[in-house]
């Protein structure tokens, strides 16, 4: 991964008085050749995703469920518009929520109904589906799912403040039984997250470890919260522990762009402060869908308006390069930091609400509210940009994407692989020119 120096690294945007961004999203394959199953009905629309390493699967409106592969070399892979793999209908309401079971080809749908289905697609050419909750007399929409990493127990959040545990039988799933694990009168059920006998629950007000077994309920933190903000655990360098504290660490959004760390017992023994980040750039997306152009805006994290702010929401793992990092979404927002180094690595304006956000690797699946197909974005560092641009071939972008950070430290294999290329380009000659005459004065 390309590190940033510790010196001035400056692009020319604004007044070039901030580091240039260490990492970029990159859209360079889009899903608008993705066709709905529903598309027949008006009426069915997009309500969220889920994500593996191997599918992609949608939920709609009308009940509906889409199973796409990956990378699949089957015709029907995500690049192929001749539908999915496999279309179910729960005929049980909009789906609210979905979950892929770490056990891949099973997946887990939550509903407005406040039911919740398991489907599973791989065992069989034909998906079978299981309903695993019958009477909801008592729950409310499904707002969070979150499977055990044996795959054989699914907790489900609900909008009435319920946790229910649903364990499921390894070869019969409809032998099932399902119970109320914990309930919360301080608001909907925001995330959930699950480390050995834990479950930790977000609610709008405070985020709670929840026993398994016991079912003993502890608070991470003193002081409430109000508004959705979600919490998850990380897994510390094994090196920074002592052997008696090998235990799961707790991270819980809170308002005004921070976040707290907790042990396993809710004890917050640090706070990240976001918005210590007195400015920061808002790099471009670089996107297949028209040419990138250098253009960014600075961000400022102090600042009182609230389109420029750091709000956190819902925390979820991202990796790039193997290196962990947390991304969490406010409105349009996508906003990436470093735990250890406790900063922010990326903040990007998607320029639509997001509805919903799915990690798998370093690769974003996102819905946006008006925009009917979903969007793949890839974070990457600076360096892997460069590579991900030559791959694609395309040297110009390339060399423009360099000059505008000319400044920072550019590896010399990289920047004769881009020479190289933009010397065998037929177009604009005078980049070639250009690039060369101010790559070339620079320490490499």
């Amino acid at each position: 991964m390309d590190v940033p120096s510790s010196s001035s690294c400056s692009p020319d945007i604004g007044d070039g008085a901030d580091e240039a961004p260490t990492h970029f999203l990159m859209e360079l394959v889009t899903l608008d050749h993705l066709m709905m199953t529903s598309s027949s009905s008006k009426r069915s629309k997009l309500t969220c995703l889920a994500v593996s390493s191997q599918f992609l699967i949608l939920g709609t409106s009308t009940g509906g469920v889409s199973v796409y592969g990956r990378y699949s070399s089957s015709r029907k892979r995500l690049n192929a518009p001749s539908g999915p793999l496999h279309f179910i209908n729960t005929k049980d309401g909009p789906v609210s929520t979905l979950c892929v079971a770490p056990k891949e080809g099973i997946v887990a749908v939550g509903s407005d109904s406040g039911r919740v289905h398991v489907i599973e697609f791989s065992t069989s050419p034909s998906p079978v589906k299981h309903l695993l909750t019958r009477d909801t007399r008592r729950l409310k929409k499904v707002t969070s799912l979150i499977w055990s990493t044996d795959s054989k127990k699914l907790y489900s959040g609900h909008e009435n403040g319920a946790v229910m545990v649903h364990h499921l039988d390894a070869k019969y799933l409809f032998r099932s039984s399902c119970t109320v694990l914990a309930s919360f009168d301080d608001g909907p059920i925001v995330q959930l997250d699950v480390s050995g006998q834990s479950v930790l629950v977000s609610t709008q007000g405070a985020s709670y470890i929840c026993g398994i077994d016991d079912k003993n309920i502890t608070q991470v933190g003193k002081k409430p919260r109000k508004g959705p903000l979600g919490a998850c655990f990380i897994s510390p360098a094994q090196d920074q522990l002592s052997s008696s504290q090998q235990n799961a660490v707790i991270l819980a959004a809170r308002p005004n762009g921070r976040v707290w760390e907790a042990n396993a017992a809710g004890v917050v023994y640090r706070t990240h402060q976001l918005r210590e980040n007195t400015t920061f750039p808002r790099p471009p997306i670089i996107s297949s869908r028209n040419d990138y152009t250098c253009v960014g805006t600075k961000v400022d994290v102090t600042t009182t308006d609230a389109s420029n702010s750091i709000t956190l929401g819902v925390l979820q793992h991202i990796v790039v390069e193997e290196v962990p990092y947390i991304l969490s979404i406010s409105g349009s927002c996508l906003i990436v930091f470093d735990v250890e180094q406790s900063k922010l690595v990326l903040v990007s304006d998607l320029q639509e609400e997001i509805c919903c956000c799915c990690i798998c690797g370093a690769d974003l699946f996102v819905l946006l509210r008006g925009i009917a197909i979903p969007r793949k974005y890839t974070l990457c560092s600076r360096t892997m940009v460069v590579k991900r641009l030559l791959a694609k071939s395309l040297p110009i972008q390339c060399a423009h994407f360099m000059l505008q950070y000319k400044c920072c430290s550019w590896p010399p294999d990289l920047v004769n692989s881009t020479a190289d290329a933009l010397a065998n380009s037929t177009k604009k000659v005078f980049t070639f020119v250009l690039f060369g005459s101010s790559i070339s004065n620079k320490d490499v």
